[in-house]
């Protein structure tokens, strides 16, 4: 008769043991299926989501670079900022890049810097951009996000806003003194990103995200 009722004893307390660790368990399982659990987003909750962080990281960028320009105006003189950008401009956007995850690119099709040259992945949006300018329409900021691509591109057009960009990017002869004109045509032999007028369009900031940390943050 002893052995039913050590058997007994033994299941009782075997259920005593493992009824908290069962919970505890399908506690844990529980939160795992919650965070495995796929999250449903709209594809406008996508690009607004892009524009917003775009929109952050080229004002960044923009503000970096114009502040670092202008410091070196002040300190050599536009000579010293041509030299500058020559040498610090790429590493600063890459920089920023780094920081935020993501690759952050100025195109234009009167570029300075052959790097900034359209890619054949480029062209359509740039010629995109050109149309609207040449009806008369206004650039704006864009995203473009395709189905199958697990990136998401947002574009913001670069204008000419200040009178100070006309040094570097004027008419030769007139914003450009002659001067300033050979040490840019020394340094970029291929330039082609004189002859702007104030509040000209000139090219595009584009910030590529990888759509799935854009969707972790919704």
């Amino acid at each position: 008769m002893r052995t039913p009722i050590i058997l007994c004893l033994s299941v009782c307390l075997i259920a005593a043991g493992c009824g908290p660790m069962d919970k505890r368990n399908s506690e844990a399982v529980k939160k795992e299926m919650e965070d495995r659990k796929v999250k449903h987003v709209l594809p406008s909750q996508i690009t607004d989501k892009a524009k917003e962080k775009g929109l952050a990281i080229t004002d960044a960028a923009q503000k970096v670079l114009l502040q670092t320009l202008m410091k070196k105006i002040e300190s050599e003189g536009i000579l010293g900022a041509v030299e500058y950008c020559n040498v610090n401009a790429f590493p600063l956007v890459d920089s920023l890049s780094k920081a935020n995850h993501v690759t952050i690119r100025r195109v234009s099709n009167k570029w300075r810097n052959p790097k900034d040259a359209p890619t054949d992945d480029e062209v359509a949006i740039m010629e995109a951009y050109t149309y609207s300018v040449e009806q008369g329409q206004a650039p704006r900021e864009e995203v473009f996000m395709e189905d199958n691509s697990t990136q998401v591109v947002y574009t913001r057009p670069i204008m000419m806003g200040a009178a100070l960009c006309l040094q570097c990017h004027g008419t030769p002869g007139k914003e450009l003194t002659q001067e300033v004109a050979d040490k840019i045509k020394g340094l970029y032999p291929e330039d082609k990103a004189t002859g702007y007028e104030l509040g000209e369009w000139r090219g595009i900031w584009k910030v590529v995200f990888e759509k799935k940390e854009l969707v972790l943050e919704l």
